[in-house]
Order: C-alpha cells, then sequence, then structure tokens
C-alpha cells in the first residue's frame, strides 16, 4: 500500500514531486505517439493505449491521488485548491471515459472505441500540463520553506 507523505514525512515531498513531474513528460510524449498511431493503424493504438492506461497512467493517477493530493492544499492558496478540485474530477472523469472505452470494444464498436480513446488521450494532456503547472507552484513554495 501507498503511505501518505504525511506518513513518509513532508521532507519527500519535493523529491516525490520531481519524480511525478519526470513521468507526466514520458507520459506527454508517449501519448502524443499514441495519439498518431490512433491515426494510422487504431486496432494497434487501442491495444498499446490500454497497456499504458492500465499499467502506467491509472496507477500513477492513484499514486496522486494517496500521496501527493491530500499533502498539497497545506502548501497551496486557494486558486491552487480549486485547481486540486479540478485535477481529481478529471481523474474521475479519464476513468469513465476509460469504462465507456472498455464498453465499447467489448460490444465490438471499435470505432466508437477509437473515438472514446481519443478523447482520454487528449483530457491526458491536458490534464498533465495542469498538473505541472500546480507541481511547479508548490515545488517553488516548498524551496522556500527550506
Amino acid at each position: 500500500m501507498i503511505k501518505s507523505l504525511y506518513i513518509m514525512g513532508i521532507n519527500n515531498l519535493g523529491e516525490y514531486l520531481k519524480k511525478l513531474t519526470y513521468e507526466h513528460i514520458i507520459f506527454y510524449k508517449r501519448v502524443e505517439e499514441l495519439e498518431n498511431l490512433l491515426e494510422t493503424n487504431p486496432l494497434n493504438a487501442i491495444e498499446v493505449s490500454t497497456h499504458f492506461l492500465e499499467n502506467v497512467v491509472f496507477p500513477h493517477m492513484v499514486k496522486e491521488e494517496k500521496t501527493v493530493i491530500p499533502v498539497i492544499p497545506n502548501k497551496a492558496g486557494e486558486r491552487e485548491k480549486i485547481l486540486i478540485e479540478e485535477l481529481s474530477k478529471e481523474h474521475e472523469e479519464m476513468e469513465k471515459l476509460y469504462e465507456s472505452f472498455r464498453k465499447s470494444l467489448s460490444n465490438g464498436k471499435i470505432t466508437d472505441a477509437a473515438a472514446q480513446l481519443k478523447k482520454i488521450l487528449t483530457l491526458l494532456k491536458l490534464h498533465s500540463k495542469k498538473e505541472e503547472s500546480l507541481f511547479e507552484f508548490i515545488l517553488k513554495r516548498y524551496l522556500e520553506e527550506k
């Protein structure tokens, strides 16, 4: 089970945010590759994206929700707290879109699944950029306190 940064110690926040930031950079590049693949080979894109989302993206989101999100409000202003709520809702939205995507696949509706996947990938790119903005703010504030 993932420990909260409260338990691990607030000193780990900076390093943990750097790790998540690095993962976001990788995600962004990977999502662009998957978007291109979706245009040229939808079936392959669906297969590769399913693996990426299930084994990389969703576990990453769980890490954020269980470790970083509970700690950030202590370091954030009102604007950032609103952004945190928005980001959490986007996590839920991506999960719902993914459920619809899987349902379309199981019903053999490949065109619908590809359209849903495109929405997921677009949201993931936008979401990663928003998180980067938040993490950058928190890191800056964290470093000022040290």
